[in-house]
């Protein structure tokens, strides 16, 4: 069920989050050798809100296919992503808690030489849009756009 009965919590119910997995959800296991995934199952207590974070690249060539690692840390919960550009992921965490989105970007990326002479291209810092820390609410569903520019080194 989505919610359930929780006696110690004025009002009484408890919503069940998205589970969480660790590295990914999913996993390769060679034959003979063993893997790890950890599933995390959360609740809160109360309305819940959501967090929509959106991957835009722009830049003066298309951008690279490569999945950029985004984290969303949300009351201490953290949700790491995987986002292409144009790429959107939600989160769900409790009404009223703040959730801050970063990235880490590698510094330089390869490039055709025929659009940067060093065949080089370098991440500008990001952007984020409105902001990158935000309040969620269980009346308005919040949106956060990470962009990131580069140019030619």
């Amino acid at each position: 069920p989505s919610t359930f009965a929780l006696a110690s919590f004025p009002g009484g119910l408890a919503t069940w989050l998205p589970a969480t997995y660790s590295p990914s959800s999913s996993v390769t296991i060679a034959a003979g050798a063993a893997s790890l995934v950890s599933v995390t199952n959360r609740y809160v207590c109360g309305r819940t809100g959501t967090l929509s974070v959106q991957k835009v690249m722009t830049g003066p060539f298309a951008p690279p296919a490569t999945p950029v690692p985004i984290s969303v840390s949300c009351g201490g919960n953290i949700t790491p992503m995987l986002l292409q550009n144009n790429g959107v992921q939600t989160v769900t965490d409790g009404a009223g808690t703040f959730c801050t989105v970063s990235e880490t970007l590698p510094a330089t990326f390869s490039v055709p030489a025929t659009v940067c002479a060093s065949g080089v291209a370098i991440w500008l810092p990001p952007t984020y849009t409105p902001s990158q820390t935000t309040l969620l609410s269980a009346s308005l569903a919040k949106l956060v756009v990470v962009n990131n520019s580069y140019v030619c080194k």
